[in-house]
């Protein structure tokens, strides 16, 4: 789900919750191309979806983020099983 928020393939009211950090300030930065992660005061905000959407989304490696939806599915699930 968040591949298809960050390409813009899901729906608008989630596409918008995720940002990129280089939208939040301007300052040129190893991790501009990362997702913002959102602040959160408790453990039960820390897992929600869009908290471990983020930290699982910033992990990924950069030749995941570069795929297209159909070779995502195939090598999420090839990693998966490993």
């Amino acid at each position: 789900m968040t591949f298809r928020c960050v390409k813009s393939l899901a729906p608008t009211y989630l596409c918008e919750s995720l940002r990129r950090r280089k939208s939040i300030h301007h300052h040129n930065t190893r991790n501009s191309e990362s997702l913002d992660i959102p602040q959160s005061k408790t453990k039960s905000g820390q897992r929600c979806f869009l908290h471990r959407a983020v930290n699982i989304w910033n992990n990924l490696d950069k030749d995941f983020k570069q795929l297209s939806l159909a070779s995502f599915k195939i090598k999420l699930k090839t990693v998966k099983s490993n």
